[in-house]
């Protein structure tokens, strides 16, 4: 477990697939995770997506929980590169009262903190569209780099957006308490 000032990282189990399916049948949840839920899912489906990710050994889904464990997010380290050391990441707060609270920048420091140190990696990657303020804000909070974008590369509601991609250097990251894992 990876424990945050505020939140909790821990490995994915199966009782959480259940919120996992609310968050992916809500529009806007969809709408912050790239529109990529373009149709209502079933719970089964739900579970065979995050096994999916759970069997891939380039991959790492978690849950993020608060400090007391009730369940508010999910992140996923992937395209592990080990002999490179560097991967890529994404994270998101599933219900809407619980985003704009600090929560997802608490979790995403905390799991870069482990992933720097604990990995020793040197590079996370990742990407959010550039209609998402709340996650541009929350990632320029925790330090990352803005790369460029992808003109016109997400079609969401209508409309085209740039799919905006940053990286978090361990060379600018602060190490944190090593106690917290």
């Amino acid at each position: 477990m990876i424990i945050g000032q505020r939140t909790k990282i821990r490995a994915f189990e199966e009782n959480d697939a259940i919120l996992f399916n609310k968050w992916r049948n809500d529009p806007e949840f969809s709408k912050l995770s790239f529109g990529e839920y373009l149709f209502p899912e079933s719970l089964d489906e739900t579970h065979k997506w995050c096994n999916k990710l759970i069997d891939d050994e380039y991959t790492r889904f978690l849950t993020i929980t608060t400090v007391d464990d009730r369940v508010i997010g999910r992140a996923t380290i992937y395209d592990i590169d080990w002999r490179n050391r560097n991967c890529s990441f994404g994270s998101s707060i599933g219900e809407q009262v619980d985003r704009s609270k600090g929560y997802g920048s608490d979790a995403r420091r905390a799991l870069l903190n482990y992933i720097f140190h604990q990995w020793d990696f040197r590079r996370v990657f990742g990407c959010f569209g550039s209609y998402n303020m709340a996650s541009k804000r929350s990632h320029e909070k925790v330090g990352a780099h803005i790369l460029g974008d992808l003109k016109r590369m997400l079609f969401i509601d209508g409309e085209y957006y740039s799919l905006v991609h940053y990286e978090y250097r361990r060379e600018d990251f602060q190490l944190e308490d090593k106690t917290l894992w």
